[in-house]
């Protein structure tokens, strides 16, 4: 992954940092440049004429599904594919065209004018139709056309979940992102992240949500603190810290039957959970011996190992791509700055940042290359980029309170929390 390539993407978290709550709002920020593919998303329509064979092998179509009496399924097309143009934009990838800039609306199967998108500086039309069948289900066909060279890139057919109709849109988004970029998008993605309900009783929610805020659900809540969520690598599972009878607690929750388990809880602190790539094993911090520490759990043996030996804070452990390394922050030099730590053997720590009077909450991007960081300087907060192998550093965000950063699947896009007065 080049730096030239890391698109600024936000999702607005305020934070209300001396509590622990987290009022979350969100935003999409997003910095596209020079190179920005420009397409056109035509809004998709309902099917309303004959089935052409050539269309489908589906001899169930209907010719007319729309059930004009639902509002909801009448809009079905114009959502899904206002929410694909969303996301492509989002991603800073994609400069996509406004509808009011579309000088024709075609259809698929109808004749396309490619000399007169080509005038308006289009690189890539995508045109989609949704059908019925008697099954009760929706098919929606999209193609992608380019162009330059008056051509069919892709045709396509996928089911449509109408139960979240949200997930086949960032599906979609997801299969051109990687058509023109060549790496999968991550529209699919989902976020977790802590809220706070503000009235008589105040209760502090667990929720995830789609990467764009939306479908926002919460896994628990609670009268106490939630601190911390950190997602498993096949995405099932949460781990998180709880402060559930005045005690740091470290559970694990699966996503799909809601139930949590403790993984054994030390006196002093029990902080800052980080899954293994494989998923077997998760870094933590605990200070059960004193000064906190970092230690690794193994989820098979029940075992913990110790990583860091240390007079000063040892903390926000996070796992390199192939399970060797653990980056993590300590204040062992004087102020908090960036290590690193092989995860076997007596190997001694290394420091990676030396600017700045803070530099925390370290993460590797997917690829191993890059971490991204909190970095404090000239008074502000803001997240930094780390290139491992050349050393070269970069200011990604304005600040001023930025914190928390994470890369999404794919690399390409970092999400991170900010506070705004």
């Amino acid at each position: 992954m080049n730096q030239t390539i890391l698109y600024r993407f936000l999702i607005l978290i305020v934070l209300l940092l001396k509590q622990q709550f987290v009022i979350a709002a969100f935003n999409i920020t997003t910095t596209n440049i020079q190179s920005a593919i420009p397409i056109a998303i035509i809004p998709f329509i309902w099917n309303t004429d004959s089935i052409d064979r050539m269309d489908s092998t589906d001899s169930t179509l209907s010719t007319i599904p729309v059930n004009t009496n639902d509002p909801t399924i009448k809009q079905l097309p114009k959502l899904i594919s206002t929410i694909i143009t969303t996301d492509l934009f989002n991603s800073g990838r994609f400069k996509t065209l406004k509808e009011e800039g579309m000088l024709k609306q075609p259809q698929i199967g109808a004749d396309i004018d490619f000399s007169l998108w080509n005038t308006i500086g289009q690189k890539a039309l995508v045109l989609g139709k949704i059908y019925y069948n008697s099954s009760n289900n929706y098919r929606l066909r999209f193609q992608i056309l380019d162009v330059q060279n008056n051509s069919q890139i892709m045709d396509k057919w996928i089911t449509i979940d109408i139960q979240n109709i949200r997930a086949t849109a960032h599906k979609i988004s997801d299969i051109i992102y990687e058509q023109f970029i060549g790496i999968p998008g991550a529209f699919t993605s989902q976020i977790a992240y802590i809220t706070t309900e503000a009235h008589n009783n105040p209760q502090i929610l667990l929720n995830v949500a789609d990467i764009d805020g939306h479908n926002d659900q919460t896994i628990l809540s609670s009268n106490e603190p939630l601190l911390s969520p950190a997602w498993s690598p096949n995405s099932n599972k949460l781990a998180y810290v709880s402060l559930e009878q005045q005690q740091c607690t470290i559970y694990i929750q699966d996503l799909h039957t809601g139930i949590r388990k403790p993984i054994p809880t030390y006196s002093g602190i029990n902080s800052a959970p980080a899954w293994s790539p494989d998923g077997q094993r998760l870094a933590l911090v605990l200070s059960k011996d004193g000064n906190p520490e970092i230690y690794i759990f193994d989820f098979a043996t029940k075992k913990l190992s110790r990583i860091t030996n240390h007079i000063s804070i040892d903390t926000e452990p996070s796992w390199s791509p192939d399970g060797s390394t653990i980056a993590f922050t300590s204040d062992r030099g004087g102020t908090p700055q960036i290590y690193t730590k092989p995860v076997n053997g007596r190997i001694a720590a290394k420091r990676l940042t030396f600017e700045g009077d803070y530099n925390a909450n370290p993460v590797y991007s997917p690829d191993g290359k890059f971490l991204a960081f909190v970095t404090h300087r000239e008074g502000a907060s803001r997240i930094g980029l780390l290139n491992l192998a050349t050393g070269k550093f970069e200011e990604m965000t304005p600040g001023p309170l930025d914190e928390s950063p994470s890369f999404l699947s794919n690399g390409s896009m970092i999400i991170y929390a900010t506070q705004n007065n």
